[in-house]
């Protein structure tokens, strides 16, 4: 498969630590980021392609966050994971953030695009079959 799909592919619930906020009493900018790359190796594990050095896997060709509304401790944070975009070796990740009792608003989005590659040799290679499956 090839192309443009939306296809709800994991929800992580991540509660939020005390520690996770900045100086304006809510969560850092950072942690976005950080619960976004939980969201993703949780994914990953959930399909048994875990990331491990000298294998394969995916890194990151692209990410970025969009804030909508604040998010405050304490918290429980759903992060759900879209398949946005499926192409031979790379794909597109959209994240969702839902507070786990307000699953009515966005407060924020992001996105990533993920590249499939060989760790030890370097270079891209086509996505594996077991995480194009569950996309489609």
């Amino acid at each position: 498969m090839s192309g443009t799909t939306r296809k709800l592919i994991h929800t992580t619930a991540i509660k939020m630590r005390w520690g996770d906020m900045d100086a304006l009493g809510h969560l850092n900018n950072t942690y976005y980021f950080r619960y976004m790359e939980q969201a993703r190796i949780e994914w990953l594990d959930s399909l048994a392609a875990p990331i491990e050095p000298g294998k394969i896997g995916p890194v990151i060709a692209h990410i970025a966050c969009d804030f909508k509304q604040e998010l405050v401790y304490p918290a429980t944070v759903l992060v759900k994971t879209f398949a946005t975009h499926v192409g031979r070796s790379s794909m597109k990740v959209d994240h969702e953030f839902y507070l786990e009792h307000d699953a009515a608003t966005i407060y924020a989005t992001g996105h990533a695009v993920l590249v499939w590659v060989d760790y030890e040799k370097g270079g891209s290679i086509a996505i594996p079959q077991a995480v194009r499956s569950q996309c489609e």
